[in-house]
């Protein structure tokens, strides 16, 4: 994320707590000494002479190149890990920024995470030891942060350096009496129906202000802020969405209003804290079951029962299916008689007869001969299983069931196939030839039966 030089820029607490550690830990005896080819003009020497003591709230810039912990970026390694974590105490603004030769811009972590970047910069030709002209010109990269309490570990390193190394400043002050007054906080909150545990990235966007991250990694168990800073109150107009997952829908609601879309707020005024919760839920998937026949033998086709029913049982809901035990016969016994739908009967405890055991999702398709069926699954997580049972009413028929065991997932469905097989061996028929040969052998059988009785 990148700031302007010289506006009023702002972060969340946490973030600025971190920068005010980067601050607490600059404070030790040294003096400041640009690295190898520092930018510096010729003859020139580094603003700022020697600080002794920690930097405080209040003091007046420190430059960071040289002042142990060393910040120093030479051949573009990380210039500065603190050994933290720190904890910072009240509310003030940390200002950073480049100075002598322009072009250095910087991106600081907080607990290895990355909290923005200094402005952007094209580099140059200008040239100024001095902070405060420094930060106030906006061809130095600069960045500056309200902090607020809290522990935090710190590394800064150099994003962009046209000499190979350099200097910056940093410095801990009182923040203007209206910093926080246009400042609004959205805090988002992950729901997953089916409790996956994923990661999902979102993201905000506004006509204007200042948001001071544009996307997030969010969870179930670790919600996000988004704040909002550098507006002109009722004049931003912000949404939060996220990325899309396969296999799920999301649903947003901030507090007011529900949406597929996003969470959505206009004419926001300053120093709001606002809400916005978006719940995923699985997609439906499909489930087809396609049924072929294979009948062989002549003519035997004729007298072949061709009807059947196919039932698909699923631990998961079924659209437009049966839920076996919401059709309770009593509170909680989790027994049905006849489920209508489903062809099997499923008896009481108490009836004496064997109860089925079953999945909790049914559906049944009636037909005969080849066709093919689909039904919508909804997934749980990591996933849900299903088979298909047959019911026939000809012995004849021979059953190949490949639907016994399927899985599905969230934007994964199965498919399967089950052929039933007749077999007929009917009298077999001859050609003339044929007919000809056996009728001479029956007059030959007649002519030695004659013999043998004359």
């Amino acid at each position: 994320m990148s700031f302007r030089a010289g506006e009023a820029r702002t972060v969340s607490r946490a973030r600025c707590a971190a920068m005010a550690a980067v601050a607490v830990l600059f404070g030790a005896t040294g003096q400041v000494l640009a690295g190898e080819n520092d930018g510096l003009g010729d003859g020139e020497e580094p603003q700022g002479g020697f600080y002794s003591g920690p930097i405080t709230p209040g003091a007046a810039w420190y430059e960071t190149n040289d002042v142990p912990p060393a910040f120093n970026w030479g051949d573009g390694e990380p210039v500065f890990a603190d050994d933290g974590p720190f904890t910072f105490d009240g509310s003030y603004c940390v200002y950073v920024t480049d100075a002598y030769a322009t072009g250095d811009e910087f991106a600081v972590y907080d607990n290895g995470e990355l909290l923005g970047n200094t402005s952007a910069v094209a580099g140059g030709d200008g040239f100024t030891g001095d902070p405060d002209v420094a930060f106030a010109d906006p061809a130095y990269s600069s960045g500056v942060f309200p902090v607020g309490p809290g522990s935090h570990s710190i590394t800064i390193e150099v994003t962009a350096n046209p000499f190979g190394g350099g200097a910056a400043y940093i410095q801990v002050v009182d923040c203007p009496a209206d910093a926080g007054e246009n400042r609004t906080t959205i805090n988002v909150t992950k729901d997953f129906s089916d409790d996956n545990p994923g990661e999902v990235e979102v993201m905000i966007s506004c006509n204007t202000g200042l948001p001071l991250e544009q996307t997030k990694i969010i969870s179930e168990s670790e919600p996000v802020e988004f704040v909002i800073t550098e507006f002109d109150s009722g004049e931003l107009d912000c949404a939060i969405t996220e990325a899309g997952i396969v296999g799920y829908d999301a649903g947003y609601d901030n507090g007011v209003t529900t949406s597929d879309t996003s969470c959505s707020y206009e004419d926001l005024e300053g120093g709001l804290e606002l809400s916005c919760d978006i719940t995923n839920t699985p997609a439906p998937v499909d489930v087809v079951i396609e049924k072929d026949w294979i009948i062989e033998g002549a003519d035997g086709s004729q007298g072949v029962n061709t009807d059947y029913r196919l039932t698909l049982w699923c631990d998961a809901e079924i659209i437009g299916g049966i839920n076996l035990f919401e059709m309770t016969q009593g509170a909680g016994t989790g027994n049905i008689i006849g489920p209508p739908g489903c062809g099997l009967v499923v008896p009481g405890v108490e009836s004496g007869q064997i109860i089925v055991p079953l999945y909790d999702w049914c559906k049944s398709f009636n037909s005969d001969g080849d066709d093919v069926f689909n039904a919508e699954v909804i997934p749980e997580y990591p996933n849900s299983n299903c088979y298909v049972v047959e019911t026939v009413y000809d012995s004849a028929v021979e059953v190949d069931n490949g639907c016994g065991s399927l899985t599905v997932s969230a934007g994964q469905g199965a498919s399967c196939t089950i052929t039933n097989t007749v077999f007929f061996e009917g009298i077999p028929t001859l050609n003339q030839y044929g007919m000809a040969l056996l009728a001479l052998l029956m007059l030959g059988m007649g002519f030695i039966g004659f013999r043998r009785f004359a």
